[in-house]
Parts: structure tokens; sequence; C-alpha cells
């Protein structure tokens, strides 16, 4: 896009991965990716890593057929860009909705790196991270992690088996 910045750019992007991930679009989804050997997709649900496109479009066409629904809302994004490269972390909320359930809101993270290419900012790794039910809830800042001192005694208490 004429006069957008690099950090918009790539903000651009996330923004419309998330549409086309809430609007299950598969063709739009992979419009989105590095045509690159290496494009990579770690998802929140375990560890299993998707690597190489046909990996990648695998997986979407998986979850693109589940019964699930997800979308994000962002409360904080930040991108660094050096040259043809850039890295961001977006963090907020996960929304999972299923018919007939209830909407779980679930806090999450999505940090990925993105490559110039013909002009656009493609998707080379995407790995998000959700909270897991009775985790320890961590906080952090950008200026490092913090630990409250009643987690700490949680996390004391879990290794004692307490």
């Amino acid at each position: 896009m004429a006069g957008e910045s690099d950090d918009e750019g790539v903000l651009a992007a996330i923004d419309e991965f998330g549409r086309s991930l809430a609007a299950q679009d598969f063709q739009g989804t992979v419009a989105l990716l590095a045509d690159d050997p290496d494009v990579t997709v770690i998802p929140s649900e375990g560890v299993e890593t998707h690597r190489g496109r046909p990996a990648v479009e695998a997986f979407l066409t998986r979850i693109y057929a589940g019964p699930k629904r997800y979308s994000w809302q962002w409360r904080d994004r930040w991108v660094s860009v050096q040259g043809p490269s850039a890295w961001f972390v977006a963090i907020g909320d996960e929304f999972v909705d299923v018919a007939g359930a209830e909407r779980r809101v679930i806090p999450y993270c999505l940090t990925g790196t993105l490559v110039r290419h013909d002009g656009r900012w493609r998707f080379l790794l995407l790995h998000g991270s959700e909270e897991s039910s009775g985790a320890v809830n961590w906080r952090s800042t950008r200026m490092g992690a913090r630990v409250d001192l009643d987690e700490k005694e949680a996390v004391r208490r879990a290794v004692d088996g307490e």
C-alpha cells in the first residue's frame, strides 16, 4: 500500500490474517503465507509443528473443517522491522465459538516473523500460545518477566507436591 510504513504494513497483515481466520477463508489465509519451504505454524494446542506449505495447508484445512471458529481481539501489539524481515508480538484474547456452546475467551499471544515479497508482508512463522487451565498465571512486562509472590508460592507448593 502506497505511503504505508513497514510497521503499518505488518500490523495490516496481522489484521488480515485474523479476518481470514475468523471467516475461515482458506485461500485468503494461504495467500498471506511466505512462499518458502520453511513456512511454519506452531498452534497453541500442544506442541505440534506444521513446517512447509503442504503441512501448513493441511493444518488449516483441518481446523477450518472442525466445529470451532476462532477470532482474536488484541490489547497490545508491537513490531520490529529490519529490511525485508519483521517480527511481532500480539497479546489479547482468543474467542472460540462452537455452535450450541458458550463462547470461550482465552488469554492469547501470537508471535511471528514475516518477510516482504513483492511489496507485501507474508508470514514465515506463526506461533500461538494460550493460557491453559490450572496453569500459573505468569505476568510479563516489556522489560522482563515478573512473578507475584502468591504465584511463587503456588509454584513452590506444586514442586513440593503440596
